[in-house]
Formats: C-alpha cells, structure tokens, sequence
C-alpha cells in the first residue's frame, strides 16, 4: 500500500493524508500578495500560498476538480498515489438530438467528450455554436434534473430564446426569475423528480437554500465560466455544497487567469476537455474572419501637458477627445451608410452618452446608447432592432462584452482602449457567426499617442499580431 493517500469524500472535496498533502500541494501553489504595516508606510510581500487545507505534518482537503492535476503531477514524478473512494457515474440515456440540427463534426467531438467526462471546460469563441452543445448535452439526459447558469439577464434571454427551439428534445424547462421562483421550483422539482431544465442567473440561484439543490441537481452547467473565480463569491458558495456529479462550464475566454482563480475555476468545475480555436473556426467557416484597421489619433500637446494620472489621460485622450471622437462619429457614418450593422464599444458611461449625442447631432442617423442601467426590455429591444436590420449602429457599455451573439454585425468599433487581451478579443467576439453574406468583420482600433495610452494600444496590437488578425 501506498503511503501517499487522497480520500475522495464528494464532488466537492478530498482529503490527502499528511505524507500525500506534503508532496501534492506544490502541484496546487500560487504567489499571493501580502500587506503589512512597515515603520513608514505599507509594505508588500510576495508569499507562496497553496489552494489545500492543513499545515506542515497535518492532513489537507483540496477541491475535487483539481485531481486530475495531482494525479499528472504525480505521474510525472513517480510518485504512488493512492486513491480511495467511489464517484457515481450518471449516464448517458440518449444520444444528443436537436430538431432541425446536424450537430458538426467539431461539436460531434465536443458532445462525445461531455458524454463520457463527468466534469470539464469547453472552450469556444462566440458563435460557433456553444448554446447547441448546452441543448445537446441536456437532450441526452431527458430524466435528469439540470440547471444552466448564466450571469447576466441578457445571457440568460439569449439562451430562453434558443431553448424555445428545442423544447421537444429536453427535459420540461423552467425560467425562474428572483429568489422566491427558483426555490419554488426547486421545491417542486424535488418532490416530483421527473426531470427537468432550469435556467437562471447565478444571482437569483445563489439565494436558494442549498438543501433544495445539493442533492436535486443532477447537472450543472455554467455560461461564460471564467466568472467562477472566488471562492466566496456567488459560484464559490453555490458549488461548495453542489453534490451534482456532472459539472460544466462554457466560455470563448482562453486567456490566462491568475494563477489562484485558475486553480479555484478549474477545482469547482474541472480541466479543459475540449477547445475550439478561432483559426479553427475560420478553417470550418463557422467563424467570419476578423480584420483590424488601425486608425492614428492625432497628438494633442495641451492634453499631454494637462495630464499627469492614468485617469487624466484616459479622461482627456479617450473619452473627452474630440478629434477622436470624430473619427468613431466618421467611421459610423460610413459603415451606417453601407448597410452595415456596427457595434461601439466604450468602457466609461460619460464616453458613451458623448458619442451617442455626437453622431445623433452630426450625422444622418439616431444612435442610442445601451448600459447596465438601461431596463432590460429596452436592450431587448434594440438588439433585436439591430438584427432585424432597423437599426445600424448602437453604442454599448461593457454589458455586451460578453456572449451576446448578434450574427449580421459587420463592423467592431473598439473606442474603449485598455489593456487587457480578454476584454480585446471580447469585443471582437460580438459578430464571430458567419452567415450566408457575411464571411468577414471589421474592427477598428486606434493608435493612441498619450502616456499609458500607448502602451496599451501597442499591447492590443499584440493581441492582433498573435491572432493574425492585421
């Protein structure tokens, strides 16, 4: 017998006795910051943390998503792991079937995968048909009870409105809205038990008791994943007690996380089990294929002079610059004026009521500006405006930045700037779907001259270069 032992308690924890926790927790290691008061001012220290229980000689829970880790990390040095514990296996009762769909062969692979792995990621850019794959995975288990999360209501219509597709394939589906709806059906599902599809926001679940879902829920499956990322956030607390034995998560995001949040993602939900990339994507011709036109910003001494914080050059040389502004306004006219639909994309609240006001004055077309403040039925509203060829053009906040699918958007406006590669690749992501006419995309970006600015464009820049997208 092995003196290196992992008990399997759930699907949430196992526990490594103290000979196996001494050895494995450096496979679960990350750096973290600490604070602490020096004789003049904070000072910070970097510390090696690891993401399991215990202390030096002692035993240690980690979570069970991270077994797989261990188990290579293990492999790879020889070491003679011993594990303990059964794990139930909910199988399959079907094979995937959607009416009115022929399921590719990438997807084929991505449902194969599913059928046969407890719990995992799936990694795919925005319309390649992530939603297809939920559905698919759901009409291969018609008694079981299955709960796809998402973050934001708009996510959540976009998923309704799909499901209505497919209703003959899946389990009997619930639409909870608040708190007081979802533990409503969670209690009747729990007496009944007959199978059945909820979809929610984590926002109203996460306020269910966990006794009405810890042993009720069957599957769980989670929309734009990378949001599990703490511990003692929404998704840390309603996986902590979730016994279901099938757990999964869908993204487009392929981008490096913290080293802590990875571990914690990937311990609630699991490794990556299939991905689908973007050059993939065009080589299928599911993907349209992005092309950046980069556009200079003309430099303005008295900003570069006026400015001194990152908040200042971002205020003055971004949202309130005028000549730049004036160029969105000119590539918006342009774009409105060939039929094509246009997304523009803004960070701050102040540069999108700027930019709608400017276009709406100045050119030959009304263009509103949707934020998290706006009412839902109002974003409803202009989206589907939007794809039923009404409309051409909406300035938008963060709040469709993320799985929102519009498939005749030609064109990207990125009048944010930021850094982060996420967040890019995000915003190209809004129109990835082709359709019969639309085999391309635009994005436009610009070449920021300011301090900070710069930087950041030259590091979008990257981003392109890398994805091959100039």
């Amino acid at each position: 017998m092995s003196k290196y032992k992992i008990d399997i308690l759930d699907e949430v924890h196992c526990k490594a006795n103290a000979k196996a926790r001494s050895v494995i927790k450096f496979a679960l290691g990350y750096k973290a910051m600490h604070w602490r008061r020096g004789e003049w001012a904070m000072e910070s220290n970097v510390v090696r943390q690891f993401l399991i229980t215990g202390r030096k000689g002692t035993s240690g829970h980690f979570l069970t998503g991270l077994l797989p880790r261990i188990e290579r990390y293990c492999a790879k040095r020889m070491i003679d792991l011993e594990i303990n514990g059964d794990r139930e296996f909910l199988q399959p009762q079907k094979k995937p079937h959607l009416p009115d769909i022929t399921f590719r062969k990438d997807q084929q692979r991505h449902l194969r995968k599913l059928a046969n792995t407890q719990r995992g990621k799936i990694i795919a850019p925005t319309g390649s048909g992530k939603t297809i794959i939920q559905f698919g995975l759901a009409s291969m288990f018609p008694n079981a009870n299955i709960l796809l999360l998402a973050h934001t209501t708009d996510l959540i219509n976009q998923l309704i409105a799909e499901s209505g597709r497919f209703q003959l394939s899946l389990p009997p589906i619930y639409y909870p809205t608040g708190k007081d709806e979802c533990k409503r059906i969670m209690e009747a599902i729990a007496r009944d038990n007959n199978g059945s599809l909820i979809i929610t926001t984590i926002q109203s679940f996460s306020k269910v008791p966990p006794a009405l879902y810890s042993t009720t829920v069957d599957i769980a499956m989670v929309d734009e994943c990378h949001h599990v990322a703490n511990l003692d956030g929404q998704y840390g607390k309603f996986f902590h007690y979730l016994l279901a034995p099938r757990r999964y998560g869908f993204t487009a995001s392929d981008q490096k996380m913290d080293r802590k949040i990875k571990l914690i993602n990937e311990g609630l939900l699991g490794p990556v089990i299939a991905k689908l990339t973007v050059q993939e994507g065009i080589k299928l011709g599911i993907i349209a294929k992005p092309k950046v036109k980069l556009i200079n910003v003309p430099y303005d001494v008295k900003i570069n002079q006026s400015c001194h914080r990152y908040t200042d050059f971002y205020t003055k040389g971004i949202v309130r610059n005028k000549k730049r502004n004036e160029s969105i306004r000119k590539i918006v006219n342009m774009n409105v004026g060939k039929k094509r639909a246009t997304l523009i994309i803004v960070e701050k609240l102040e540069h999108g009521k700027i930019l709608s006001d400017l276009i709406s004055r100045r050119s030959k077309v009304k263009v509103h500006f949707i934020s998290g403040s706006t009412k839902q039925n109002i974003r409803q509203k202009f989206k589907q405006r939007l794809l039923d060829g009404k409309i051409f053009a909406l300035v938008v906040s963060r709040i469709w930045m993320e799985g929102i699918n519009i498939p005749n958007l030609r064109a990207v406006i990125y009048a944010a700037g930021m850094k982060e590669q996420k967040r890019t690749i995000q915003a190209m992501g809004r129109g990835f779907r082709t359709t019969k006419t639309k085999k391309k995309i635009l994005l436009y970006d610009f070449l920021d001259p300011y301090k900070y600015l710069s930087s950041h464009s030259i590091e979008r820049m990257h981003v392109y270069n890398r994805e091959k997208w100039l």
